[in-house]
């Protein structure tokens, strides 16, 4: 749904992940786990309105987790609700301001059939921007503060991204 008067643009995305990386079911001294060892399947819904030069979004989503079947036993880490919500401004063509507030709530994990552990509310509060570094790479800082016990304290990252279109 395109934009128009005070409605705002709205994208509904579905997307999957598959088992990979090294099983965490498996795990060993010498290979750490880097994969959930679950399939999920997400889907979410978008909402962009912009004022120039300031566009607000919302987003939220849900994502389900298969269960699994480990030595006999059925194991779900969970399904999760997430959030995005923020305020991007434009302060000239070649650098962006941006602050959100985004969380996610973590289901229980059930083994056997049986919930174990708790609900985990995740909400962190990210400030960040991107800045045009040349006519196809940005640099985008981002520092993310938690705001719930769950969260990570603080994380500071820098991404560099080329855009290329691949059809014209």
């Amino acid at each position: 749904y395109s934009e128009k008067g005070i409605m705002p643009d709205l994208v509904i995305g579905f997307a999957g992940k598959a088992r990979n990386g090294i099983d965490p079911y498996e795990v060993s001294p010498e290979k750490p786990p880097l994969g959930t060892g679950h399939y999920h399947f997400l889907m979410d819904a978008v909402a962009v309105k912009s004022i120039d030069p300031v566009i607000f979004f919302i987003q939220g989503g849900y994502e389900y987790t298969l269960e699994r079947t480990i030595s006999a036993e059925e194991i779900n880490p969970g399904d999760a609700i997430f959030y995005n919500m923020g305020i991007g401004y434009a302060m000239n063509d070649q650098v962006t301001v941006t602050t959100r507030v985004s969380g996610s709530v973590l289901g229980k994990s059930r083994f056997d059939g049986h919930p174990e552990g708790v609900i985990q509310n995740m909400m962190n509060l990210q400030l960040g921007t991107a800045i045009l570094v040349t006519n196809n790479v940005y640099l985008l800082p981002n520092l993310t503060v938690g705001l719930t016990e769950e969260s990570p304290d603080v994380a500071l990252d820098f991404t560099l991204t080329y855009q290329r279109k691949l059809f014209q």
